[in-house]
């Protein structure tokens, strides 16, 4: 009889989730490569990396496909906006705008914009003159 492993619970304090809690990101950015390490173990683990990327998902063919992409999608989204409130104020200096709106102003739940702007955040950062 073949054994199946068995991954320990989420309330399991050796669970890797929990091994590897994504830390705050500094306003100044100086934890951003271990942050984006650990965030990105967190996405893969959860298989969500796609929706963090992809800035062109293909458009589910169902209601139930278009329901269970919308909530990858916003789990994705919780993951990388639930420990990005230091860098607020810089990203409004640098960027002129919220990282929680688009370029227009509207607010958007999209993980792969957000993604985005918080790696470009980072790039202006470390090359002010580029």
């Amino acid at each position: 009889m073949a054994i199946t492993p068995q991954l320990p619970s989420v309330y399991d304090p050796a669970h890797p989730l929990n091994l590897l809690p994504i830390p705050e990101l500094k306003g100044d950015l100086s934890n951003f490569t271990q942050w984006r390490h650990i965030l990105s173990f967190h996405l893969r683990y959860k298989g969500l990396t796609r929706y963090a990327l992809d800035l062109n998902l293909d458009a589910p063919s169902t209601d139930e496909e278009r329901e269970t992409q919308e909530m990858h999608i916003l789990h994705a989204y919780s993951l990388i906006a639930s420990k990005i409130e230091n860098i607020a104020p810089v990203f409004e200096k640098v960027m002129g705008r919220s990282f929680y709106q688009d370029v227009s102003g509207t607010f958007h739940h999209d993980p792969a914009r957000l993604w985005h702007d918080i790696l470009e955040l980072w790039r202006l950062t470390l090359n002010p003159d580029t």
